[in-house]
């Protein structure tokens, strides 16, 4: 019995049993059962994306903007003489597992161009990056993007939305007037501001729940008095982040930290959150969303590494969904990868090997995907497969 998301494996399989219908709090019922393809005839999460995946991938083949030029890379088993990585595209780096391709992008590029950001478990000391001899034509900075929630206490403290709605209703004409323009910024004395009680258990996981003095808000009670464009400030960070973007889409930074939400495919999501019932999908774009909102310019590249890792297809849809949007807008993504979806859509791609380890650290091919589908590599049938 296996607990999988790669829809090859699941194809293969004698019995499937389809869990959900959501995540969290949405999920944790059998949503489907039987053979794959029974399950793929459902109108399940799993279902629509085993039947729409057999429609094929769509690869946008855009023109790359600029090039990073490396050469002579050697960390561990590199043997990179010279490699161009586009930017401007959504670029993919393929290859079989121990290939090198995090070694070539995450340990070298991501650590020449950023060093700063890195440091080792035991001590804040700057990683070196892997050997090189050059590179060129590298920007200032690039944004690592993993899937980790570590810091995420909520979307709306990690994307810095609770000091900015907290402005909006205390500079307000109604909050000077009903004299609560000092308690916008005071928190439920209750729950400290948290919104929940925790209650410590020995031996147990602590226990939690909904404080009954805010409703889960973290706000005094008495700010219910206070309303702006029909919503308290407490209706504002329970609701969605497409809910808050219709009521203050006009709002400068709060609307373009809003619209970056909906750009990645999380308008559905419910700011007060907890971060940790985020997936690390949700995670993930949730952090690209905080660099799009951050307006720099030019905006750096994006580095994934797998970004697919666990995610279920119908996560993996929408994260193509926004990478693809990102691009479209400016961005510029470069991102390891296995899952063969992905790497079709993506406009240009780099494939390592042919081998691990000591049989791999080249480059083997590269271009578009459809190019790279017609070469006699590792990669090359299953991306001719999905193009088909």
């Amino acid at each position: 019995m296996v607990v999988e998301h790669d829809p090859d494996v699941i194809m293969e399989a004698d019995h499937v049993i389809d869990v959900g219908p959501g995540a969290g709090a949405d999920g944790g019922r059998i949503v489907a059962k039987g053979t794959p393809e029974a399950v793929a005839a459902t109108d399940t999460a799993t279902g629509r994306a085993l039947s729409e995946r057999a429609e094929g991938a769509i690869s946008h083949e855009r023109t790359p903007a600029a090039w990073i030029e490396l050469t002579g890379a050697r960390e561990h088993t590199l043997r990179v003489d010279r490699v161009a990585l586009p930017l401007g595209v959504l670029a993919g780096v393929c290859g079989v597992s121990g290939s090198g391709k995090s070694t070539l992008i995450m340990d070298t590029l991501a650590r020449h161009i950023a060093p700063r950001k890195y440091s080792t478990s035991v001590a804040q000391e700057v990683v070196e990056p892997g050997r090189f001899d050059s590179i060129t034509g590298a920007p200032e900075r690039c944004v690592e993007v993993t899937q980790a929630r570590a810091g995420i206490a909520s979307p709306l403290r990690f994307l810095g939305l609770d000091r900015a709605f907290q402005r909006i209703y205390v500079n307000s004409e109604d909050a000077v007037a009903l004299g609560l323009a000092e308690r916008v910024a005071e928190r439920c004395p209750a729950c400290a501001g948290e919104g929940v009680i925790r209650i410590d258990l020995d031996f147990l996981a602590a226990d939690t729940s909904v404080c009954e003095a805010c409703g889960g808000t973290g706000l005094p009670a008495d700010l219910d008095r206070l309303r702006l464009r029909g919503a308290t400030l407490g209706d504002l960070i329970m609701g969605t982040a497409a809910e808050a973007l219709e009521l203050w889409g006009d709002e400068g930074k709060v609307a373009r930290t809003l619209r970056a939400l909906d750009d990645v495919e999380l308008g559905y999501f419910r700011l007060q959150q907890p971060g940790r019932s985020l997936s690390g999908g949700e995670a993930q774009r949730l952090k690209l969303a905080r660099e799009l909102a951050g307006k720099v310019k030019p905006e750096p590249p994006f580095l994934l590494d797998e970004p697919t890792a666990g995610l279920h297809l119908e996560d993996v849809g929408r994260l193509m969904a926004a990478l693809q949007r990102l691009v479209e807008g400016g961005a510029r993504v470069l991102l390891v990868e296995h899952h063969v979806d992905l790497l079709a859509a993506c406009d240009y791609l780099i494939e390592m090997g042919s081998g691990a380890r000591p049989d791999g650290g080249r480059i083997i091919a590269a271009g578009t995907p459809a190019q790279v589908a017609r070469r006699a590599t590792p990669t090359a049938p299953f991306l001719a497969e999905r193009l088909r």
